[in-house]
């Protein structure tokens, strides 16, 4: 899988640890009641607590960032990036905060600032670029192709046996030389332990139909939450691979499905929703 491949919740969790450590000492303080908010899923009131702490001090990076955290698991993601645009221009060198408004400004649509971040938190972090799949993504979304094929190709070096990174590659070598040579330069997987995700590396290197894929999908012994993880991949690149081919209506039907009927709460499914998003903005 991609490396970190739910990077909103891991980077959400140190958002939130990162909260407590800095008033753990002084649980006293307007912002004592907070980590249980959080915990309990009452964001709206741990947006409200941290609302409070700022009235005192307005300076309060940890208030900062226990706002955007509940705001980002409200779906309020302007707010969220706000929030975290306080703590970076309070703490520039803060790469990870970099690095999490940078997926937010990805999930809310905003794709040259999701590169900026990126590139940014990888100015401060140079070593972590052969692991920035999420900046791949970017580039393939702002019609960087060649910088989305080399991102990659880089990630290739750490990830080797990752379909979905031999996907994003096919995808974006496609835009730039058609699906023949895409497919000829297919990056080489022998495994990838996801159920879904062999058929659709087959799919695209045309051993096996996309309606395959989908049957393999809705197979085998399996709780309902993998079979619709296996439903949601199945049918995002299915989507995409339509796409790449120029079929643009079965695109658009596979995508819609990824994005709706499998709804995925995590990066991959922010992907689905913007690519959607993308889809209806244009026709």
């Amino acid at each position: 899988m991609f490396l970190s491949s739910r990077p909103c919740q891991w980077t959400l969790l140190v958002l939130t640890l990162t909260v407590c450590r800095a008033f753990a000492a002084d649980e006293a303080g307007p912002l004592a009641r907070a980590p249980a908010k959080l915990r309990e899923a009452k964001y709206e009131d741990a947006a409200q607590v941290a609302t409070a702490a700022l009235q005192q001090d307005k300076e309060s990076t940890a208030a900062y960032r226990l706002r955007a955290a509940a705001y980002e698991r409200l779906g309020k993601l302007d707010l969220a990036i706000a929030d975290l645009s306080q703590v970076i221009q309070r703490q520039p060198d803060a790469a990870d905060t970099i690095q999490h408004r940078g997926e937010l400004h990805f999930q809310a649509g905003h794709i040259a600032s999701s590169i900026e971040d990126f590139d940014r938190y990888l100015q401060a972090r140079p070593d972590q670029e052969p692991y920035h799949w999420q900046r791949g993504i970017s580039y393939y979304y702002a019609g960087e192709y060649a910088q989305g094929t080399r991102q990659f190709e880089i990630h290739k070096t750490v990830n080797p046996q990752d379909v979905e990174n031999a996907v994003w590659h096919y995808l974006c070598k496609s835009r730039l030389e058609g699906v023949q040579r895409a497919r000829a330069a297919l990056i080489e997987i022998d495994r990838d332990d996801r159920p879904w995700a062999l058929p659709v590396y087959r799919m695209f290197q045309g051993r096996l139909a996309p309606a395959e894929v989908l049957k393999q999908a809705e197979q085998g012994d399996r709780t309902e939450t993998t079979r619709k993880d296996c439903l949601f991949y199945s049918h995002l690149y299915v989507g995409l691979y339509h796409e790449a081919a120029g079929e643009n209506e079965l695109a658009r039907k596979h995508i819609e499905i990824a994005a709706t009927q499998y709804y995925a709460p995590h990066y991959m499914g922010a992907v689905a929703r913007i690519h959607l998003q993308r889809l209806k903005a244009t026709r």
